[in-house]
């Protein structure tokens, strides 16, 4: 008998799915995010590890545009990093996977890669002006007043910027902030699995995911380097 797991239970479409599977033909294990929290690598690999489950069915996700563009660090999370989490686990124990069928493809593109004329400008800078620190391990990218009101940008022109940076051959974790008032810094992290950022924002009264998190700190460019930093290095493997 083969055994299923299904991601997302809780949700309508989980849900439904549970009602209509056959017990007979299959064993299922159901669970949200409560149970697994798919965007925690460690987490999908120790279940996956226990339970061994010939299919995944991923019903997790959030699909709604508007609440991806409210909540960019969240959707990230979710429908990209927990669902590559899946997939590699899929296919590291050799599971079918099956994703829910909403339009992840147009979703990503929409929400994470395309971008406007502004955004790309404020890639650009924050690319060109960046720094590594912590033997290259961490990226750092700040955008100041000055910058912010020379551009005339605003929050979500600044949305992908920390990803790009965290995609750098060699980093581990890319930090991005940017002056939205004086002296008062908003702070995006990002990482790989040698470092849980979540940790890193909590410490500050932020909060997020092990690879995706954000806090707002007040100082100077200097202080919240330092202070983030600091944090890092005592969660870095």
């Amino acid at each position: 008998m083969e055994k299923i797991w299904i991601s997302g239970a809780k949700g309508h479409v989980g849900s439904a799915l549970v009602k209509m599977l056959d017990f007979e033909k299959y064993k299922y294990v159901a669970t949200d995010k409560d149970e697994v929290d798919i965007t925690n690598m460690e987490a999908v690999h120790s279940f996956c590890k226990i339970n061994r489950p010939d299919i995944i069915i991923n019903c997790s996700g959030l699909t709604d545009l508007q609440e991806c563009e409210a909540n960019p660090d969240l959707a990230y999370a979710v429908n990209a990093v927990g669902v590559r989490n899946i997939a590699q686990e899929a296919q590291e124990i050799g599971a079918k996977l099956i994703s829910y069928g909403f339009p992840f493809n147009e979703l990503i593109e929409e929400t994470f890669y395309q971008k406007t004329y502004l955004q790309n400008q404020l890639l650009g800078r924050a690319l060109l002006e960046s720094i590594r620190i912590m033997d290259g391990r961490v990226i750092v990218s700040c955008l100041d007043r000055k910058a912010i009101e020379f551009y005339e940008s605003v929050t979500q022109d600044y949305e992908g910027i920390v990803n790009q940076l965290r995609n750098t051959k060699g980093v581990d974790c890319a930090i991005f902030m940017y002056e939205f008032s004086p002296m008062t810094f908003k702070v995006s992290l990002r990482s790989n699995e040698k470092v849980d950022v979540s940790k890193v924002a909590e410490f500050f009264g932020g909060g997020g995911h092990k690879r995706a998190a954000g806090c707002t700190l007040n100082g100077t460019y200097y202080d919240v380097v330092n202070n983030v930093a600091a944090q890092i290095e005592k969660w870095i493997q």
